[in-house]
């Protein structure tokens, strides 16, 4: 029987440390599921085969396998692969990750959620932003410890997919390489080539580490995937001044929200109302959909009024301090009634000047609100909340977060540079991100014509979107 694996050492390492996903390790987490979920139901067009993860075992530096079984409800993937790996690491237990472990404010709160858990008080982590099921794992995560792995064996026939950050596992390169030399076919998708061409954007000798690993990455590699047309051309490009040919094949990522199901004929969600002239049954409805387990109520609390939504890192790529600008000229136009601008996400890398704008500003005046490190749940409430989204990036790879919000049907104003078109075709408002008065305005329009935002989601409705199935069935199919 034939076996697929998927190389996790990189998520490994992650989850190891947090327990919020995003980016790569989304995808790689996403298409991991969606491809067993294919293999166990005979949908994969590949015949009867098996699925497993692989990393390199720290203790030994060898490769080695566990079997992956696709998470019962398709939900929180996250949590079914920490179960299944049995990680710990230096973890910390959910709604504790801002407390030193040891001190007296951290042993007196986990007394406290000890005796919340132990009467099935659910209101008491919801509270926290975490959820008394999502509690109860971690512990029991903690108590199991690692799971082990088996030494990889190569087969004739298996194929072995790194989907995520191999440049951050220096090991795995020397294993992979081993691999491919005793027959194994290693299938490597690139995300972007963005430390490479624009390594301003990227902290300091990043650049340097990437590079090795890409080159690395062709001594293992048989196939390359790219995740966009114009991740491909780039990879093209940088493979071709160095004399290198290799197989590529372009596997677009997913327009899927987080957490809805999905199915072959799924089509889009139907546009929904959304702006400041939403009555007040319509803020009714939408304050409903904070009552789920997971959001806090800083989250919770932003169903009052109508907002924008950005979710991505809070670092120098994604143009937030340009964003901000924009938003402050918006205000100045008495004319328009003003929405907030909800920043979903985390501190990242290079980004003083927004930083400093929004404490000379007070958030602009409160017009901005920080959501640091948001759940799944959260995520999804936000997207089904906002009156549209915004990606104003300097470059992205594919850029997840527009496809995101046109699962959820909701529009966006989106850069039209890199790979972004690719993702959101002619369902969004597209700017210049290097000009703030062209965001300004593609903003505006956005919240000032409820028409042409209802246009949009229309359009988005009767587009037969990518689903996170239709990657996971190209990628299995690849190099087959």
């Amino acid at each position: 029987m034939q076996r697929f694996i998927f190389d996790v050492s990189d998520l490994r390492l992650h989850l190891a440390r947090t327990s919020r996903i995003s980016g790569i390790q989304r995808v790689s987490l996403m298409v991991i599921d969606h491809a067993a979920r294919l293999v166990r139901e005979g949908a994969s067009g590949t015949g009867p085969a098996e699925v497993f993860l692989g990393f390199v075992d720290p203790a030994t530096g060898g490769y080695v396998t566990l079997p992956y079984r696709p998470a019962p409800d398709g939900r929180d993937l996250d949590r079914n692969f920490t179960a299944q790996t049995g990680l710990v690491g230096q973890r910390a237990l959910p709604s504790l990750e801002g407390l030193r472990e040891g001190s007296g404010q951290y042993v007196s709160q986990l007394i406290l959620r000890r005796w919340n858990a132990a009467r099935g008080r659910r209101r008491h982590f919801e509270k926290r932003g975490t959820t008394l099921e999502e509690w109860r794992q971690a512990v029991s995560i903690r108590r199991t410890g690692p799971a082990a792995g088996q030494p990889l064996a190569p087969r004739a026939g298996d194929r072995l997919f790194v989907l995520g950050a191999f440049w951050d596992v220096p090991a795995l390169a020397p294993e992979l390489t081993r691999l491919k030399g005793a027959g194994m076919e290693v299938v490597t998708l690139i995300h972007d080539l963005i430390p490479l061409l624009m390594p301003g954007l990227v902290p300091a000798d990043h650049w340097r580490r990437f590079r090795a690993a890409l080159e690395g990455s062709i001594g293992f590699t048989t196939l390359y995937l790219a995740n966009s047309d114009h991740t491909a051309t780039d990879l093209r490009a940088h493979l071709g001044a160095a004399g290198v040919e290799r197989p590529m094949i372009t596997v677009p990522l997913a327009q899927a929200g987080l957490m809805a199901p999905e199915s072959d004929d799924a089509a889009s969600p139907p546009p929904a109302e959304r702006g400041a002239d939403r009555t007040a049954d319509q803020l009714g409805r939408d304050a409903a959909l904070a009552a789920v387990p997971g959001v806090s109520p800083a989250v919770r609390q932003l169903a009052k009024y109508p907002f924008v939504l950005f979710v991505g890192t809070w670092d120098i790529r994604k143009n937030l301090w340009r964003l901000a600008r924009a938003w402050a000229r918006l205000d100045a136009d008495r004319t328009i009634e003003m929405p907030k601008l909800v920043l979903a996400g985390g501190k990242g890398w290079g980004n003083a000047d927004f930083e400093a704008l929004m404490t000379a500003t007070g958030n602009l005046g409160g017009l901005v609100e920080l959501i640091d490190h948001p759940g799944d749940a959260e995520l999804d409430y936000l997207y089904r909340s906002c009156l549209f989204t915004i990606m104003p990036s300097l470059y992205e790879g594919w850029g997840l977060p527009i496809g995101e919000s046109l699962g959820y049907g909701r529009t966006a104003v989106v850069a039209a540079v890199s790979s972004m078109p690719e993702v959101g075709g002619d369902m969004v408002e597209y700017c210049d991100p290097a000009s703030t008065e062209s965001l300004r305005a593609a903003c505006a329009r956005l919240i000032t014509d409820p028409g042409h935002r209802a246009a949009l989601e229309l359009r988005i409705a009767e587009t037969r979107l990518r689903g996170w199935q239709d990657v996971a069935r190209d990628v299995l199919a690849a190099g087959a």
